[in-house]
């Protein structure tokens, strides 16, 4: 009878976890993707490498600054980019960032890679920097051709397909096209409608 009931909880066990493992890869969230060498996760933007050794910062819990050397040649994920004053901030994973310099290797994760984490992915510009470059394709033209400048306002959404088109004039007719995606940030569509 022991056996029985054993048995039993081994194989109801087994069948839980099978069960649970295809309900959470299913979900866009748990997607794994590999890209130049890594895996993606969600919410990355690119990931960085320096050419010689770096210190990193971050702030802790009493405001003061926290440094970590970090070797050549080790690559970091990137988070979240920051631009103003015409500057450049790369956000890593812990809370630490550097600044955008010659000794930083950057490489974005394609657009379409990242959106493919989210559900419903909506594009926002985090850009501070104004105006952002685009390109303006007119109805007539039917390819992005012509490289133009307009302010985007930060926190601005561009596009509720998760893609880098968006229309600034409210006529069907003109469309743009941000040229330099790290200026997009993705977020589920259900976070802010």
């Amino acid at each position: 009878m022991k056996k029985v009931i054993i048995s039993g909880a081994i194989a109801l066990s087994c069948l839980l976890t099978a069960s649970t493992g295809v309900l959470a890869s299913e979900k866009a969230s748990d997607k794994i993707a590999v890209w130049d060498g890594a895996e993606v996760v969600k919410n990355q933007t690119g990931k960085m490498t320096f050419t010689k050794d770096v210190k990193v910062y971050k702030k802790d819990k009493e405001g003061k600054f926290v440094s970590l050397v970090v070797p050549k040649g080790n690559f970091f994920r990137v988070y979240d980019i920051e631009k103003y004053n015409g500057e450049r901030y790369y956000n890593m994973s812990s809370g630490y960032r550097v600044k955008a310099t010659n000794m930083v290797v950057f490489k974005e994760v394609p657009l379409e890679i990242r959106s493919s984490f989210f559900e419903n992915p909506v594009s926002i510009n985090i850009s501070r920097n104004s105006p952002v470059v685009v390109n303006y394709n007119n109805a007539d033209a039917n390819t992005f051709d012509v490289l133009q400048t307009k302010p985007v306002k930060y926190g601005e959404i561009i596009s509720t397909k998760g893609t880098a088109e968006f229309d600034m004039s409210g006529d069907s007719a003109e469309a743009y096209e941000i040229v330099d995606t790290t200026n997009i940030k993705l977020v589920e569509k259900s976070e802010i409608f």
